[in-house]
């Protein structure tokens, strides 16, 4: 189960009012497409252009097809997926002790302070396992801007503060796609662009329309 309001606070964190630069919308267009399974994978790009992109494989493992799972599962990307966990955990370990630093906004004895800091540091704890498989658990539902309930709840027992608990949640959240964009999706968007370099494929060349009777289905 999610708890959906994180994802609703996240979105709205990068819209309306509070869309103000090009940074944010970018940052808004970012969200939605993980939430609607929106990435321009290679499978997505064969269902737009099977003429340009073909048989073409993941750039990584060079051996499967790329979707929103294999992007999860591939091997190759096994220590990026670490990297983007440990990272996690050390950047939100400091967003909760600048939040911990603001005593009006989030007061706690040094029992939950702890017990805080040790939630954050256990969430991706077996990531320290060199022999950790994939995909790290929750995987799924975080790069999709989804929270858990269960961890949404566990929070929330220890904060007792309803906006404290979805301000540290929205943040968690932000902070592991941010991790995700630099270390996983952006070095494989240049792998790609080197790839259709190699072949010829210009942005032009995608933004041209493909009469009916000339569109090849991709199945």
């Amino acid at each position: 189960m999610i708890e959906k309001k994180v994802t609703w606070a996240l979105l709205k964190k990068n819209t309306g009012l509070n869309c103000t630069t090009s940074t944010i919308n970018d940052r808004f267009i970012k969200h939605l497409k993980l939430t609607n399974n929106l990435l321009p994978t290679l499978e997505i790009m064969k269902e737009r252009r099977y003429d340009l992109y073909g048989n073409v494989k993941c750039r990584m493992c060079l051996e499967e097809n790329e979707d929103n799972d294999h992007i999860i599962y591939c091997q190759q990307l096994r220590d990026k997926w670490l990297m983007v966990a440990n990272n996690t955990m050390h950047k939100c370990d400091q967003m909760l002790k600048d939040l911990l630093s603001q005593e009006k906004y989030l007061q706690l004895n040094q029992e939950d302070t702890q017990l805080l800091l040790l939630w954050n540091r256990n969430f991706f704890s077996h990531t320290i396992d060199p022999n950790q498989e994939l995909p790290i658990p929750f995987i799924h539902l975080i790069l999709k801007n989804f929270f858990l309930k269960e961890k949404y709840r566990e929070i929330k027992l220890i904060v007792k503060s309803e906006k404290a608990t979805l301000t540290i949640t929205t943040l968690f959240l932000e902070i592991f796609i941010n991790e995700f964009y630099k270390i996983i999706w952006q070095p494989r968007c240049n792998l790609i662009i080197k790839w259709e370099r190699t072949k010829g494929i210009k942005k032009q060349d995608l933004r041209k329309k493909i009469p009916a009777h000339q569109h090849i289905t991709y199945e």
